[in-house]
């Protein structure tokens, strides 16, 4: 069920192999000695909800994925909290977090990862699609192979108890977009930091940004989302200095 002509990095057939278009084990190892000693750290895109329909689980494990009546693995839903959506990702296979032995496995290859090459952390891709509990489960484990900095794709506060360190900051993202615009002014950005500091725990790390890649896809270029690239980069510095004022 490739997707277009290139694929989806997001299709997993194997989490614990390197795509050979980028290199080998050894390159990844290289990059990260390399980024430790610039003083940098390194986290991996982390798919945990969904994998290709060829990973070997497909085949090993069927019970690990949700299934329809006659048993057919199921495509992902693209929002599962909307019942009127009708928009599935046709190149990957929901994983059925009910099963607790699929949580073992999940767990053992994101710990590949650390103690192969000496990853910093992750980024999990919809994170919010998992259950809370996981996530808990997940930072215990992954902390045995030393200091984890973990970030998740979703802006819900409870993400934060659950284990990760950040979130998107998706809000700051719309209030910005919209100051550009000229659809709204300074006092949003107010409104938008006494709802985070009333919401968010202390200590938590909102991920700043003005764009990203399913934003470009989606929504448009900077231009085309901020007016002007001045107003894209203006929001830009605006974003970068807010950062700076919490630390």
């Amino acid at each position: 069920r490739r997707k277009g002509s290139l694929g989806s990095y997001y299709s997993i057939r194997d989490y614990t192999a390197v795509n050979p278009e980028f290199g080998t084990l050894d390159d990844v190892r290289s990059l990260v000695r390399t980024a430790h000693g610039l003083g940098l750290k390194v986290i991996l895109d982390w798919v945990a909800n969904h994998t290709a329909f060829d990973h070997p689980w497909i085949t090993e494990h069927p019970n690990w994925y949700r299934r329809n009546e006659v048993g057919d693995i199921l495509a992902v839903k693209a929002n599962p909290d909307d019942p009127q959506d009708t928009e599935y990702w046709e190149d990957v296979a929901q994983l059925n977090f009910e099963v607790h032995e699929l949580w073992v496995a999940m767990l053992e290859a994101m710990r590949f990862w650390r103690r192969e090459v000496g990853l910093d952390g992750f980024r999990c891709d919809v994170a919010a699609y998992l259950p809370l509990r996981f996530w808990e489960v997940a930072r215990q484990v992954l902390e045995q192979d030393g200091p984890l900095f973990m970030l998740a794709e979703a802006d819900k506060p409870e993400m934060h108890r659950a284990g990760f360190d950040a979130t998107y900051d998706w809000r700051l993202q719309q209030v910005l977009q919209k100051i550009a615009q000229g659809q709204t002014d300074g006092q949003a950005l107010l409104e938008w930091w006494v709802d985070r500091v009333k919401r968010y725990p202390v200590g938590s790390i909102g991920m700043n940004f003005i764009t990203n890649h399913d934003i470009n896809s989606w929504h448009g270029s900077d231009e085309e989302l901020y007016g002007t690239p001045q107003a894209a980069q203006a929001m830009a510095v605006l974003k970068i200095g807010r950062a700076s004022c919490r630390e």
